[in-house]
């Protein structure tokens, strides 16, 4: 909304108020329900008639065939459109519109000109205007920039900084970027051998063509959605996957989004809007993971192929398949869902129900749940995939294979490879299934409800020969079962292990291609060649899990901790605002969100050693990790998983021989950094007292063991110093926080190879301290030398990180309760512009340099821009 139609809409509601019980006023209300609470919550009508009737007497209400989504959304050639345009002409004609403004004058002589939101070149007849013309409007009123306007408006103030500066404060908008099309992120490559489902292509084709009619009985484009249910093995992915390759052609956009994880369906649509070029890759934008998911809905709901020459010619939209694949919880997908959009979308799910929460409509495609395959056709496909379509003798031993496999199509396709890998007849497969069917009891027992949904007498797990894998390809199985399957990095896994070991895996890079060329074999896993990463099917996870008794489950969960410690970026003990590590904490991170599900069955390891002491460092790490990137939710249970190895160590720690201190002094450093983290994390969730308590704690524990002197390049007193003084400020003992800050800046500046910027943190602090303790010229000065140590490193308006951001917020504070307005002013704007360029539009430190900008705004009676 520009300032010009801010303004108007000011007026337009101080006019309405004076004139409320005078003029005759038309309210439409919803008659259709609108879904709440999500877009799987229940459905009510928001604003009945009751809500809508007003306390005047020169009301008329009239229900609209609409939701509350679409109530100001009035086709025209309908018959709400001809009460409308009826009830506005019988207005125009018999309101005497001047004298209802001399007898209704309450503070001034006359009511003022109103400024309409629309533009004064906007036609002002009651016909409604196309999609076409409203776009070419707005286009056109986009290229008015906001340079004059708020050129005109600072000519009035006393602040000239205000004149050059409005434009850029004020423009919180992302550049509408051409999307690049055709854009087909399909993450998985094709299945050249997939085998039937015609029924299931044909009703996807019906549903979600882009041929397919999909208006409602208003007229109104709706969205085209079909959900593919059913237990895992069944083939949903592979089924939307040829799909998604049969129409590949038809469609100009195709969007492969994994939705079994809040934080993977977060990373897929930031990834649609940098492949799309809705935005700049290297841009703060594209971190704003809000944002991109914004921009990604904003584009589906209206997909244009081009931003350009709108005013010149129709707009062309572009035909969209989105693919949700394995939504495993509905509600997840809340956020995510491209309500009001005409795209078409697909998903996967084991819950059978899903396929009823999406449908908001009578148009009958209401998904479908998979069924095994019927015996002729999983014969078939059995005989297809051992090539044995020719020998008859074969085909009754296969009716009875695919029926003891339930017709399950994974299930079939991996006893597939076990007969092709042995060269095994049916007839001897058969005979080998019937000794091996006494595991089936154990793995239906682990699995779980998996009988009830599939339907036939043996899990999946008892036919998938796990037990005759070699332990090479055994132990790399049990390790994959653990972590996440959507793409499993092969970096972790060949990472050469010299201080931990696992007898039973792979012990080198050879050891490591022979397993996973088993695994390959048997179809248990797949590989990605190019990105180097293994991915494996959710229930083979679950079966090898349920294969694994509890000590060898211990030995893989501990193992796999340590291969990931292995893989992840450590850094030496800091403030931590450097996000140069990022990208790769991201991709181990959700790998180990996955050994958090599973920490309940893992026994942890009593005695102190090299391997023993990776799994509560990775932990810890995380949890900071997730305090830096605003992960709240996930430290409390890294801390109290990290907690409880750290415990059972400590109560059989035993005193280390000479020459084995330095795991003594690791174990000791990981007690302190626990302390610390949870000071961290209740800093920033503003719990005062908690986090004063953990960081003296944590103080004391580093003085006893190193003492109040600065060792080396070690930042760990001066950072401890500058953290307890935060805490102090939070609970307001500003003077001891003063004394903190600067025994942070004498342990820091005491470092080796320290410099003037090394003690920038806790400087800026110490100058916070003083504004809340009202010594204002001692905090300005303060502030101006941080200033001028981190322009003098890094130059004027620097981008390295936020913390010149912070020292500017601070600074025009202080100017501001001095007095020096224009000069807080102008802080203030450079803070604001510092947060755009460093954190994005969307961050809360972005809001804190709004706030303080829009109040320099109102000051100087400026309140369109402050708005």
């Amino acid at each position: 909304m520009t300032p010009e139609m801010t303004s108007g809409l000011t007026d337009d509601c101080l006019n309405f108020e004076k004139v409320f019980d005078q003029v005759p006023v038309l309210s439409m209300y919803e008659t259709e329900e609108t879904r709440t609470g999500g877009i799987f919550g229940p459905k009510t009508v928001l604003i009945n008639e009751g809500l809508a009737k007003m306390n005047t007497g020169k009301q008329t209400l009239r229900g609209i065939r609409a939701d509350h989504n679409a109530i100001c959304c009035i086709r025209e050639a309908t018959y709400d459109m001809t009460a409308v345009a009826t009830f506005l002409a019988t207005c125009l004609t018999s309101m005497d519109s001047s004298a209802m403004l001399d007898k209704h004058d309450h503070s001034r002589s006359s009511l003022p000109t109103q400024r309409p939101l629309r533009p004064p070149d906007r036609p002002t007849s009651f016909s409604s205007l196309t999609l076409n013309e409203s776009l070419k409007e707005d286009a056109s009123s986009s290229r008015l920039g906001s340079a004059s306007l708020a050129t005109s408006k600072a000519k009035s103030t006393t602040t000239a900084t205000s004149i050059d500066a409005i434009p850029l404060l004020s423009d919180f908008s992302v550049e509408k970027n051409d999307p690049k099309l055709p854009c087909h992120m399909i993450p998985i490559s094709p299945n050249y051998g997939f085998f039937g489902r015609s029924a299931v292509l044909k009703a996807l084709d019906q549903a979600l063509a882009p041929s397919t009619a999909a208006a409602n009985d208003d007229g109104r484009i709706r969205l085209k959605t079909f959900a593919i249910c059913g237990p895992g093995g069944m083939g949903k992915t592979q089924i939307a996957l040829e799909f998604v390759y049969q129409h590949k052609k038809d469609f100009d956009a195709i969007l492969w989004i994994h939705a079994d994880e809040p934080s993977k369906i977060a990373h897929d649509f930031s990834n649609v809007a940098t492949t799309l070029g809705l935005v700049s890759e290297d841009s703060v934008e594209a971190r704003d993971r809000v944002l991109t998911r914004d921009l990604v809905l904003g584009w589906l709901t209206h997909p244009l192929k081009s931003y350009k020459h709108l005013d010149q010619r129709s707009p062309e939209e572009a035909s969209c398949l989105v693919v949700f694949d394995n939504v495993d919880d509905a509600d997840i997908l809340d956020d995510y869902w491209p309500m009001g959009s005409a795209a078409s979308v697909l998903i996967t799910s084991r819950d059978p129900l899903l396929k009823t929460y999406i449908y908001t409509d009578d148009s009958g495609h209401s998904g479908i749940t998979l069924q095994s395959f019927d015996q002729e056709e999983a014969t078939d496909f059995l005989l297809r995939l051992t090539r044995r379509e020719s020998e008859l003798g074969e085909k009754d031993s296969g009716k009875a294979i695919v029926e003891a496999l339930g017709g399950l199509p994974l299930a079939i396709t991996q006893m597939a490879g076990v007969i092709a890998r042995n060269e095994l007849s049916f007839t001897e497969f058969l005979e080998m299934y019937g000794k091996e069917s006494a595991h089936a009891q154990l793995f239906k027992q682990q699995v779980g409800q998996l009988k009830s949904r599939t339907q036939y007498d043996h899990t999946i797990a008892s036919v998938w020969a796990l037990d005759g894998l070699n332990d090479g390809a055994a132990s790399l199985l049990g390790v994959l079962s653990l972590l996440d399957p959507d793409g499993i990095p092969e970096y972790v896994l060949e990472v050469e292990r010299s201080a931990f070991s696992w007898d039973a895996y792979p012990q080198d890079i050879m050891g490591y291609q022979e397993a996973r060329t088993e695994l390959l074999k048997s179809s248990l896993i797949t590989r990605d060649r190019v990105a180097k990463k293994l991915f494996i099917h959710r229930l083979i996870q679950d079966a090898a899990r349920a294969s694994m008794s509890d000590e060898r489950f211990n030995d893989a969960f501990g193992f796999s901790l340590c291969l990931l410690s292995s893989a992840w970026p450590y850094e030496e003990f800091g403030f931590g605002n450097e996000q140069y590590r990022w990208g790769r904490c991201n991709e181990i991170y959700r790998h180990v969100l996955r050994l958090k599900k599973l920490f309940g069955r893992f026994h942890a390891p009593h005695q102190l050693s090299p391997s023993t002491i990776e799994p509560p460092k990775l932990l810890l790490d995380l949890a900071r990790f997730s305090i830096l990137s605003s992960n709240f939710s996930d430290t409390i249970p890294f801390l109290d998983m990290a907690q409880s190895i750290c415990t059972r160590l400590q109560k059989h720690r035993v005193p280390f021989l000479a020459g084995q201190s330095d795991i003594d002094d690791q174990f000791e450093n990981l007690l302190r950094r626990f302390h610390h983290h949870r000071g961290e994390l209740s800093l920033h969730t503003n719990q005062p007292k908690l986090s004063l308590s953990s960081y003296n704690t944590f103080i004391q524990m580093l003085r006893d063991q190193i003492g109040d002197r600065p060792r080396g390049t070690d930042q760990s007193l001066g950072v401890a110093w500058n953290e307890l003084g935060c805490a102090h400020l939070q609970n307001d003992n500003c003077s001891e926080a003063e004394d903190c800050f600067k025994k942070s800046i004498d342990a820091l500046g005491a470092l080796d190879g320290a410099t003037r910027i090394s003690t920038s943190m806790p400087l800026i602090n110490l100058a916070f301290a003083y504004w809340l303790q009202g010594r204002f010229p001692k905090a300005s000065s303060t502030f101006q030398q941080a200033l001028e140590d981190r322009e003098e490193t890094y130059g004027v308006n620097d981008k390295t990180s936020f913390v010149t951001g912070k020292l500017l917020l601070g600074y025009g504070n202080v100017e501001a309760a001095q007095g020096h307005m224009d000069k807080s002013f102008d802080l203030h704007q450079r803070c604001l512009l510092h947060y755009k360029s460093t954190v994005g539009n969307n961050h809360h430190r972005t809001g804190d340099g709004c706030v303080k900008v829009s109040d320099h705004h109102v000051r100087l009676l400026q309140y369109d821009t402050a708005l």
